[in-house]
This record gives structure tokens, C-alpha cells and sequence, in this order.
């Protein structure tokens, strides 16, 4: 242990894996080894299974009893992000055809063995439940099980982080601003109070102040992961791409069993419109965390852009299985948060870059029942609905979209061209000859009038008339087309840089499917998905088709 210290403080972090490691295994109960390598996620989530299942317990416990708690509570500390999955990559593959059904599957540490039962009113096991739900994105639940950690323990500093994590996420600054005072005149000597302070700054909006302390935290504890996130979270939130993937970098660097920093350096290669280089690490980060759905909605969101669709289906569909998988009952969506609306929506914009109209509106309206107000999910609706030739049902989604968001660009767009189609191809009244012919006290004036503007044409009969002209289903699909690509022109100066999360929205109004939760500051949380897959993007790519 000792030398396993020495090697980490000189920065030689292979050498202090392997002293810690080799410290674990001489004795298995060593819990301030299994504290610093995942702590410090010094390890990848298989290597530290592959720790846990092969540590001789037996040695060392006298009977099964002590052999389930020890486990227990080493379970509590390994695997902190990953997502129970069994079989997922089997059950992927025999539903290649995009559909899913998930099985409900307990993740929490809820259901405990009778022999170490009472143990879940112990605040590190409410502290590990804590941050399972905290992942999965459950911050209310989050909350409320970090605060009754804290009301028994006010400073516990393995569940600070993902308190102080979950206040970010809900803004509550005052509580924050409270806590980081506290914190700081208690524990001026510690990291995380220096982190508690440059994580309210950075919720306000005060990143230069928040740069501060936090690297006032890094310079006390070098390998305190949190603050390195932060920090570079700092710089992204202002488009400061560079200086942020440099922290992110860092990051990675000392905390090489966390898939977080390669997601987030794949995310500001993306901003960057670098795809070939986040894919890239998008790909490392899905080999340390094969079933995590922030790293699936990234690569499908990668894939779409390469034009690669069925490889953008696959990876979407993937991520919406293993939502359904943490939240949902059969296909109920209503219990997963709002923030997976982009991927729903995403995926909806893949199955209708593919032709698949139906299957797309199946997942552009479930986003629409767990965010009833977001704008860009009824233009992506409008859209669909144009395209299938149902112009009545897309203009009222398109006027709902602009009653939420009237600076919406496409839907407005996309709504001229439906209105100037549904003029040509629908007859202005209905064809009935008991309707009531409307009486005018001057008929001949009227229609000469209308005459003399060009109105009425005078060749009735005639194919070319505006009145008597009614297209067939074939000819208003070709119309509509040409209208579309009409309007694709008229869009062409819509910036549509990509731009959140996981998650800070910088551009709202032109990228309409971006998460609006800010950024994630623990190193053990789900990052800021910035899902840069927005409905501009695919009106601008239909021009292509």
C-alpha cells in the first residue's frame, strides 16, 4: 500500500495499479486498496470485475455468511457506471430488424441476500444505489437518497459528489452555494470543497471564476477526477474547444478505467466537425462500456452524418433498448425522463432517411409523450407526414411547432411548401351538389373582378386551370419533391453548425434535438449529451435524396 502511494503521488499510475492490486490480493480485505483503484478508476470496468470474482474471500472469512458481505459491499464500489445488461449483445443480434422489446431488469442494490439484509439502511450502500440512479438519469431519486444520506452524515465524502452533481442538475444554486460555504470553512485543506465552489460558479454561468477553484482543486488532489471534468466542462460551455479537449485529455490520462474523457473528447471532435477522429474515440469508449446509451446515441449520431444508416439504426436502436430496458414496462415509454427525447427523435430521423415513414412517426411521437412541448419533435412529425402525402395532418403539426417556437426556420419553410402543395392538389370546395351556392347582391361584378386579377382563368375545363386542376397520387408526390427541394434552396443560409449536453443547449434555435440539462460534473455521472442530430440537419440533407 504504502509504495502503491508513493508511485501514485510521482504520477506513475501503472506502477500504483499493480502495487494496489497486488496489496488486494494478499489480502482480500484490504478495503483502502479496492478504495483507491476505484476511486481513481484506475481500472476498466472488466478488469475490476474480473478483481472482484477472483479474490480468495475464503481465506480470510470463516464461513458463507462473511464471504456475501464482503461481497456486497465490494459490489457496492466496482462497476460504478456500468448498466446490468445480461445477454444484450445476443438479444441485439436477433432483433437486427430495429424492433425491440425490452425485459424489465432490476439495477439497483434493492434486492439484497437475507444474510446482509441489514445493510440497507447503511449509508455506502445508499450511496451506491444513489449513484446508479443518478446514471440513469433519475436525479429526483438521486436526490432525495443522497440528501437522507446527509442528514445522518453531513459530510460524507463519498456521497458529496454526486449530491453535489445532482444540485447542478436540478439548479438548486442556493443550496449549492450553502454547501460549498460549509464545506470551505469546515475543509479548506480539501479537494472537494474547492470543487463544491467552482461547481456553483460554473451553475450560474461564472466559468472563468469556476476555472479558478477548480484548478485550485486539482493543484491539491492531482488525480481527483471530478474537478478535471469540471474544469474542462468549463471551457465547452463556451465553445472553447480546444483548451477543453486538452482537460479532457488529462482526464483520461488519470482516469484510465472511466469511458467518460473519451466520450467527451469524441464529443468536441464532433463540434469540431471532425467525425473520423470521434468516431474513433467514440469506439474506445464502447469498449470500456459496451451497453451505455450515451456512447450508442453518440455513435449513432456519427454514423447518421457519414450517411451511414443502417450502422446509425443499429447503434440507436441499441441505446432505446437499453432505456427501455432501465425504465420502461413492455413498450410503456411514459416512465423514462425526458432527456432521452433526442434519442427517440434521432432515431425517428434515421428510419425516415431510410424510407421508413411509419416506423419513423412511431418514435417521434413517443418523444413527443415525454416532452409534449418541444417544437423540433412536431416539425420531425410534419415532416414525416409531408412525405408520406397526408399535407393536412403535417400542416397542423407544423402550426403546432410554431405556436411553441415561432422562430422555428424549417417549420416554417417546410409549412409554405405544404400549403403551396395543398393548394394545387385539393380542390378548394368539396363536391357537393347540395351545397348551399353562397348569394351575392352583384354576382357579375364580383367574378369580372376576380377576372380582371387573374383570379379566375377563363379556360374552364382546361387542364392548366387552377380550380380544375386535381393531381394524382403519383404526380403530387413528384410536385411535393420539387417543392421540397425548392425549399431546401430557401434554407441554405440556416447555420447548421452542430452544436447541447448531456448537456448545455448553446444554439436551441438551430438545433432543435439537443438535451437541455447542463453539464455533468462528477466523473461518475452520464455525460452532457450533446445529440447533434437536429431537424435542420436532416432538412438540409434532404436535399440529397
Amino acid at each position: 500500500m504504502l509504495r502503491a502511494k508513493i508511485y501514485e503521488a510521482t504520477d506513475n499510475s501503472v506502477q500504483a495499479t499493480e502495487c494496489y492490486v497486488a496489496a488486494l490480493q494478499a489480502d482480500p480485505l484490504c478495503y483502502d486498496a479496492l478504495k483507491s483503484l476505484t476511486g481513481h478508476y484506475m481500472l476498466t470496468m472488466k478488469e475490476e470485475k474480473d478483481l472482484h470474482d477472483s479474490l480468495p474471500l475464503e481465506i480470510c472469512c470463516k464461513n458463507q455468511s462473511q464471504i456475501d458481505l464482503v461481497r456486497v459491499c465490494y459490489e457496492t464500489k466496482v462497476n460504478k457506471c456500468a448498466i446490468d445488461q445480461p445477454n444484450l449483445s445476443k438479444q441485439m443480434n436477433d432483433k437486427s430488424d430495429g424492433s425491440t422489446k425490452p425485459i424489465r431488469t432490476k439495477v439497483d442494490l434493492d434486492a439484497l441476500p437475507l444474510t446482509v439484509a441489514p445493510l440497507s439502511n447503511n449509508l455506502d450502500i445508499i450511496t451506491a444505489r444513489a449513484e446508479k440512479l443518478y446514471y440513469k438519469c433519475s436525479f429526483v431519486s438521486c436526490f432525495q437518497l443522497t440528501r437522507r444520506v446527509l442528514e445522518q452524515d453531513p459530510y460524507h465524502t463519498e456521497c458529496l459528489p454526486i449530491h453535489i452533481a445532482c444540485l447542478i442538475e436540478l439548479k438548486q444554486s442556493n443550496a449549492l452555494f450553502l454547501l460549498a460555504h460549509k464545506l470551505v470553512d469546515l475543509y479548506p485543506e480539501t479537494a472537494l470543497s474547492w470543487f463544491a465552489v467552482g461547481s456553483y460558479y460554473y451553475l450560474i454561468g461564472k466559468n472563468e471564476h469556476a476555472r479558478r477553484y477548480l484548478s485550485k482543486a486539482t493543484t491539491i488532489d492531482k488525480v481527483f477526477g471530478p474537478a478535471w471534468i469540471a474544469f474542462a466542462h468549463s471551457f465547452a460551455s463556451e465553445n472553447e474547444h480546444d483548451q477543453a479537449s486538452a482537460a479532457y485529455f488529462k482526464a483520461a490520462q488519470l482516469m484510465k478505467g472511466s469511458h467518460l474523457p473519451l466520450l467527451y473528447i469524441g464529443m468536441e471532435y464532433t463540434l469540431t466537425n471532425n467525425p473520423k477522429f470521434a468516431e474513433k474515440f467514440f469506439q474506445k469508449a464502447v469498449m470500456m462500456a459496451p451497453d451505455d446509451p450515451f456512447v450508442l446515441h453518440e455513435l449513432g449520431v456519427v454514423n447518421f452524418n457519414n450517411e451511414q444508416y443502417d450502422a446509425a439504426r443499429k447503434y440507436l436502436s441499441r441505446a432505446v433498448l437499453v432505456v427501455q430496458r432501465l425504465y420502461g414496462e413492455g413498450n410503456n415509454y411514459y416512465s423514462i425522463p425526458s432527456q432521452w427525447t433526442p434519442l427517440l427523435n434521432n432515431l425517428g430521423h434515421t428510419l425516415r432517411k431510410m424510407g421508413q415513414y411509419k416506423e419513423a412517426l412511431h418514435y417521434h411521437y413517443e418523444a413527443l409523450r415525454l416532452l409534449p412541448s418541444e417544437a423540433s419533435t412536431y416539425t420531425a412529425i410534419g415532416f414525416c407526414l409531408g412525405l408520406q402525402g397526408e399535407l393536412e395532418e403535417a400542416i397542423e403539426a407544423l402550426h403546432n411547432s410554431l405556436s411553441l417556437h415561432r422562430d422555428q426556420t424549417v417549420a416554417a419553410t417546410l409549412l409554405s411548401t405544404f400549403m403551396d402543395q395543398l393548394a394545387v392538389t385539393e380542390q378548394p370546395f368539396p363536391e357537393d351538389e347540395d351545397a348551399p351556392i353562397p348569394e351575392y347582391s352583384n354576382l357579375s361584378e364580383r367574378i369580372g373582378g376576380l377576372r380582371k386579377e387573374g383570379i379566375i382563368i377563363n379556360s374552364a375545363g382546361s387542364s392548366s386551370s387552377v380550380l380544375c386542376s386535381i393531381a394524382t397520387n403519383t404526380e403530387q408526390q413528384q410536385q411535393l419533391a420539387i417543392s421540397l427541394d425548392h425549399a431546401m434552396h430557401d434554407t441554405s443560409d440556416i447555420d447548421v453548425a452542430p452544436v447541447t449536453t448531456a448537456s448545455a443547449s448553446e444554439s436551441a434555435d438551430t438545433s432543435a434535438d439537443l438535451l437541455e440539462s447542463s453539464s455533468v460534473l462528477s466523473a461518475t455521472s452520464p455525460p452532457p449529451n450533446k445529440s447533434l442530430l437536429s431537424i435542420e440537419d436532416m432538412v438540409m440533407d434532404e436535399e440529397s435524396d
